[in-house]
């Protein structure tokens, strides 16, 4: 069931899985806010 070993008997899963869900909703946002920016950037 364990997909990762415990480092120093503290299982990382849930960090990792916190960090995987933070990425999956900055991404979309940061790609968005590019986008607008580099359309307002246009003459």
């Amino acid at each position: 069931r364990r997909r990762f070993n415990p480092v120093g008997g503290v299982d990382l899963s849930p960090l990792f899985l916190l960090i995987l869900c933070q990425l999956i909703l900055i991404w979309p946002i940061n790609s968005a806010y590019n986008a607008i920016l580099l359309v307002l950037s246009l003459p």
